[in-house]
């Protein structure tokens, strides 16, 4: 007679319990098998950005103590989480240093960008905020030029006649001397 070592006298399991296995087998499948068949992967609002000097900035939505949404950004550096950011998002690094664009996540009605240079370990403003933070609370797109010296802030269509803004970096963070 062929005895299963998984059930105990009197109907106990022992051991793993293969109920569950197709259920397990079915999830294995669509996360490992389905990306490699070059399926959609279901959207996020995790985005991932790199810069020149092998820094990746990760933005992630979160819930702050008091339940509000916030954004969060972890900085790696050689395959090691460096630094967390509370309450930004990160938009895009510089195309010529490790200088990071963010734009403010938190529960307020007046979010602005700033500047942070992650080359030089700076990973959060002290001070006057009106001193850093630039650009409108509705600029949602942005881009660099080719050399970093400028960023341009694009508003919400129709939310605004404002032309978009063009900001110098070095007015609001020191880029060193290269």
């Amino acid at each position: 007679m062929f005895k299963n070592p998984c059930i105990r006298p009197g109907g106990a399991r022992r051991g793993r319990d293969m109920r569950h296995f197709p259920a397990i087998a079915i999830l294995v499948f669509s996360q490992l098998a389905i990306p490699a068949l070059g399926a959609e992967e279901p959207k996020s609002s995790h985005k991932k950005v790199a810069s020149p000097g092998g820094y990746i900035a990760h933005s992630f939505l979160t819930t702050n103590a008091d339940g509000e949404p916030e954004g969060r950004v972890l900085i790696e550096k050689d395959g090691r989480v460096i630094a967390t950011i509370k309450g930004v998002f990160a938009d895009s690094f510089s195309p010529k240093a490790d200088i990071l664009l963010v734009k403010e996540a938190i529960a307020d009605d007046d979010l602005r960008h700033y500047f942070l240079n992650i080359g030089e370990g700076e990973f959060k403003k002290e001070g006057d905020r009106a001193s850093y933070v630039f650009g409108s609370r509705y600029a949602t797109k942005s881009a660099w030029s080719d050399d970093g010296k400028y960023v341009v802030l694009f508003d919400f269509p129709g939310i605004t006649e404002d032309p978009p803004a063009v900001i110098k970096v070095s007015d609001f963070v020191n880029v060193g001397s290269g």
